[in-house]
């Protein structure tokens, strides 16, 4: 608990990558995790479980790399 309270003070861009039809991982889980973190940015994934890079890796990609041209200097 204190290792997520610490989690509000984190000051860099975030990324979170979410399969939207996750069972093990729920998008709410994601929701929750991103109103935590001040500069978090919540991208879903369709047609993919809880492994995104081996079930979406061109879109996991197309977002990371977006992602990185956003937030670099």
């Amino acid at each position: 608990m204190a290792a997520a309270e610490r989690l509000r003070d984190f000051d860099r861009p975030v990324l979170l990558a979410w399969a939207r039809e996750d069972r093990l991982f729920p998008v709410s889980m994601a929701t929750r995790l991103a109103a935590v973190l001040p500069d978090a940015r919540l991208e879903l994934i369709d047609d993919s479980y809880s492994f995104v890079p081996e079930d979406q890796p061109q879109a996991l990609g197309r977002l990371v790399v977006n992602f990185l041209g956003a937030t670099t200097p």
